[in-house]
């Protein structure tokens, strides 16, 4: 067990509504882990792989679905990201450092230079 996750109606009382989680189908298949659903509004994920490499894979993106017992059902995905850290013989976390997940957008510095000085040369 890696993390719980909970879920929460808060337009209902606490018993107001059962929530159900599920790994969405295009992480289902082929994942290093798994969603065990407590049938509390609660779930764990839980690891399939006995070790991970930091060097070759360090942050996990893991979509879970999470889905109302009403009728009609209605359900929502969210993404847990679960981060690979150093740890010890004992499995004490040695070092975690958190590290920004980057996707650029945009041009590049250099592109934009070089466009500007088109523009300039053009006028």
């Amino acid at each position: 067990l890696i993390q719980t996750l909970h879920a929460v109606d808060k337009d209902d009382p606490y018993s107001g509504h059962q929530f159900s989680f599920s790994l969405a189908p295009e992480a289902a298949s082929g994942s290093n882990f798994t969603i065990q659903d407590n049938k509390d509004n609660t779930a764990g994920i839980l690891t399939r792989k006995n070790g991970y490499n930091r060097h070759e894979m360090s942050t996990y993106l893991l979509p879970v679905v999470i889905s109302d017992n009403d009728y009609p059902v209605q359900s929502s995905t969210g993404t847990v990201t679960v981060r690979v850290c150093a740890c010890d013989h004992h499995g004490n976390m040695q070092s975690c450092h958190a590290e920004a997940l980057i996707h650029p957008t945009g041009l590049s510095t250099g592109a934009l230079v070089a466009i500007l000085l088109c523009i300039v040369i053009l006028l």
